[in-house]
């Protein structure tokens, strides 16, 4: 029997402190005709209307989801007003 993998740490996301600076940065970006183009694209090529489910194929299916979650993340912090956290980020657990 193969010894059991590892399961990578998590990684403790950006200090509440940083983020109103990463807000504005991510704010900066996507707020421009150019911005726009690659969001629409991220969103369209990243299984926001979609399903990431790949019949028989649990790896794939993860990854789909992997490319899903980022562009989840770029949407939650364009939404978040400047000062304030992410919905994931409030309280404790970090979205558990």
């Amino acid at each position: 029997m193969p010894p059991p993998r590892k399961q990578p740490k998590k990684s403790p996301g950006p200090d509440p402190g940083t983020l109103p600076a990463l807000n504005a940065a991510y704010r900066q970006v996507f707020n421009t005709a150019a911005g726009r183009t690659v969001l629409q694209d991220l969103q369209e090529n990243g299984f926001i209307h979609t399903s990431t489910h790949v019949p028989g194929d649990d790896h794939a299916t993860a990854m789909n989801e992997g490319t899903r979650r980022m562009v989840l993340h770029v949407q939650n912090m364009l939404r978040v007003e400047p000062g304030q956290m992410p919905r994931k980020m409030r309280g404790s657990g970090r979205g558990k």
